[in-house]
C-alpha cells in the first residue's frame, strides 16, 4: 500500500462481518461464515423462528460452527405519537415509506407462508409497480 493511504495498525482488528438478506442462501451462509445477519425489516416473528433460525443452524452445522455465534440484527418500523391523531398521522407517513423497500418475491411467499399477510402498500401494489416501473428481482 502507497504509504500516504496506510492508516497504520487499527485498535480493533477484530471486526465483526454481517451480512444482510432475505432469503435462505444468505441466511445460510451468515451461519456458514459470518459474525451477524441483519434481516429484512419487514418480517414475522414466525419467518424468524421457521425460516431465519433453522437456515443458520444448517449453515453453522456445515462449518462446525455454534448457530448461537452469529448475531441476529433487523431495523423495525415505529409509529408514535401523543394522540390518536397524531398516530394516524404518522402511521399514514409510515405507508408512504414501505413501497419502497418491499419484500422481494421469495420474501413474499415466505411471509405468507408463515402467517404474514401482504398490505395494499407493499410491493405488490407499490406507486413503482403502478406506473409500470418494473424493479429487479434477482
Amino acid at each position: 500500500m502507497v504509504p500516504f493511504f496506510n492508516p497504520g495498525p487499527i485498535q480493533h482488528p477484530d471486526v465483526p462481518v454481517y451480512i444482510a438478506g432475505v432469503n435462505t442462501r444468505l441466511a445460510r451462509l451468515a451461519g456458514e461464515l459470518c459474525d451477524g445477519f441483519h434481516f429484512h425489516p419487514l418480517h414475522s416473528p414466525e419467518y424468524v423462528r421457521q425460516v431465519v433460525k433453522p437456515t443458520i443452524r444448517e449453515g453453522a452445522g456445515a462449518e462446525g460452527r455454534d448457530a448461537s455465534d452469529v448475531e441476529l440484527a433487523t431495523s423495525a418500523f415505529v409509529i408514535s405519537g401523543e394522540n390518536g391523531e397524531a398516530i394516524e398521522e404518522q402511521r399514514e407517513k409510515m405507508r408512504t415509506q414501505t413501497p419502497s423497500t418491499p419484500p422481494r418475491p421469495a420474501t413474499a411467499s415466505s411471509w405468507r407462508r408463515t402467517g404474514g399477510t401482504i398490505s395494499a402498500n407493499s410491493s405488490e401494489d407499490s406507486p413503482a409497480r403502478r406506473s409500470g416501473t418494473r424493479c429487479r428481482t434477482s
